[in-house]
């Protein structure tokens, strides 16, 4: 479980995509985060937790990861 907060970037999750195994990641309040950040959370497979509340991920750019993730594991 990893729980980051406040001055987290896009470009600062990077570091977490070599984390295969990570199950929960909770960004809430990095109200810095875009949905660029996803980029960097697709390739985390075992992830079954992600809390991303009060960050400017768009409803848009969420919808397109889940869209991704649900097409990888069909």
């Amino acid at each position: 479980m990893i729980t980051i907060a406040y001055g987290c970037s896009d470009a600062g999750l990077s570091v977490l995509s070599n984390l295969s195994k990570l199950q929960h990641l909770n960004l809430s309040s990095c109200s810095k985060l875009t949905d660029s950040c996803l980029q960097h959370i697709a390739g985390l497979r075992s992830l079954t937790f992600l809390a991303l509340d009060q960050t400017k991920v768009s409803d848009a750019g969420l919808l397109i990861y889940l869209q991704a993730e649900c097409g990888r594991m069909a």
